[in-house]
């Protein structure tokens, strides 16, 4: 704690999240050439250990990991004219996990 002002320099708030909804995000896009492309991407389980940080120096700023690996699963829909793509489908939900254990989890969390 900073005397002078009585404010906090650094705070590590931890918390256990055990999220079991239906966060979604969908996109549909034309391309140029007049052809439809959909996906949606909803996170249907989130359990873990997540640590928020707050800090002032060296300049204000904050973040957010998980303690460990989060137990993560999503729905992926994607379709192109109006057909169905699994093998694109599992590929997405595949990044999505790996950017999440490898950018958001301890010890390879990095301030950006």
């Amino acid at each position: 704690m900073c005397e002078d002002t009585k404010a906090f320099r650094k705070l590590h708030i931890s918390v256990d999240i055990d999220y079991k909804g239906c966060g979604k995000l969908a996109l549909q896009a034309t391309t140029f050439m007049g052809k439809n492309m959909y996906i949606s991407v909803e996170v249907t389980k989130l359990i873990g250990k997540l640590i928020f940080i707050f800090n002032r120096e060296p300049q204000t700023h904050w973040g957010f990991c998980f303690d460990t690996e989060p137990e993560v699963e999503f729905n992926v829909i994607s379709a192109f004219q109006k057909r169905s793509l699994p093998r694109f489908t599992r590929v997405v939900s595949s990044i999505l996990k790996l950017t999440i254990r490898k950018k958001h989890t301890n010890p390879n969390y990095k301030r950006r």
